[in-house]
Formats: structure tokens, C-alpha cells, sequence
């Protein structure tokens, strides 16, 4: 089980790593519009405090009114979205790795014969893991969605399933 939660935490850490290094996919799109790198120029005045992209003082503001009547640009660029960043990387994993833990701690408080009362359906490992991680999925989806929407409470689902998760293991360690 140790190996298990181990796995877990370095996966999250790596993808945690690699977003904050910049490894990840380019936000605005380059790669998966026509497959190459873009030249300096393109990737420096994509950039809001690129000189190309600040509007001096003295200068007309040209297309202003298009600017206005224009919707808000779409959370997602270039496949990956914007709520997929690492604060939603490290609720997820724990979220997870808690769901992990109190199948591991049910299945062995069922071993010892020492908890009665888990019903009959989920009395195998598969049963646990099989509802429990597609419950998560859920869970981590509308969590998701609310993140991609600007909620600030978006991690409120998940902490809530980390919770009883780690609730739920605790007893079962403690019979």
C-alpha cells in the first residue's frame, strides 16, 4: 500500500513540476494549430507585456469597439485548459490517494473479521475500488467545471470526498 500512495504522490508531483516549469502544452495554441514552433516574433507578441501587445499613450486605439463586442476568449487553448493547473493537480491526487487508503484499510478491517458493518456489496476490493474511484471521477469532473467557470469553492467537493475518505480509513484502523 505504501508503494501505492508513494506512486501516487510522485505522479502528482511531476505533473505539479512540469506544469510550473512550463513543460506542458503552450496555452495559446501554437503546437496544435499547425504542428510547428513558432518564430520569436509570433511567441513574443502572443505575450500581453510584449511591446507588440502594449498600446503606447500617444497612439489611437484602433478596433476598440471590436474589442468590446467581442465574447470573452474561451477557457481552452490549444487542448489543454486553464483550470488544469497544479492547486486542481494536488486536490485530485489527495482526493485519490485518500480513496486508496480507505479501500486498503476497509479491505483489511474485512480480513481480520474485525467491521460488521460494510454491506454485503462491498465486501471485495473490486467492489470498493470500482465505486469509489468512479464516484471521484465524478466528483473530480465537477470540480472541474467549477474551476473552468471561476468558482472560488471549487475545491469544496473534493475535500469534502477526502474527508470521509480519511475519516472512514481512520476508523477502520482503529478496530
Amino acid at each position: 500500500m505504501n508503494k501505492t500512495l508513494l506512486r501516487i504522490s510522485l505522479a502528482g508531483t511531476m505533473l505539479l513540476a512540469c506544469s510550473q516549469l512550463g513543460l506542458a502544452v503552450p496555452q495559446n495554441g501554437w503546437a496544435a494549430s499547425n504542428g510547428a514552433e513558432p518564430s520569436i516574433a509570433e511567441a513574443a507578441s502572443s505575450y500581453p507585456d510584449a511591446p507588440s501587445a502594449v498600446k503606447t499613450s500617444g497612439a489611437p486605439d484602433k478596433g476598440s469597439k471590436q474589442a468590446r463586442s467581442r465574447t470573452s476568449e474561451p477557457a481552452m487553448r490549444g487542448g489543454v485548459s486553464r483550470a488544469l493547473d497544479g492547486k486542481y493537480v494536488v486536490v485530485m491526487s489527495t482526493m485519490f490517494a485518500s480513496s486508496i487508503v480507505n479501500v486498503e484499510k476497509t479491505n483489511k478491517c474485512l480480513e481480520e473479521r474485525t467491521c460488521s458493518f460494510v454491506p454485503v456489496v462491498f465486501r471485495s476490493r473490486g467492489a470498493l475500488y470500482g465505486v469509489g474511484i468512479s464516484a471521484e471521477v465524478g466528483v473530480a469532473y465537477l470540480s472541474y467545471k467549477l474551476k473552468e467557470h471561476g468558482h472560488r469553492w471549487w475545491f469544496v467537493p473534493a475535500m469534502v470526498v477526502t474527508a470521509a475518505n480519511t475519516y472512514v480509513a481512520y476508523r477502520f484502523s482503529q478496530r
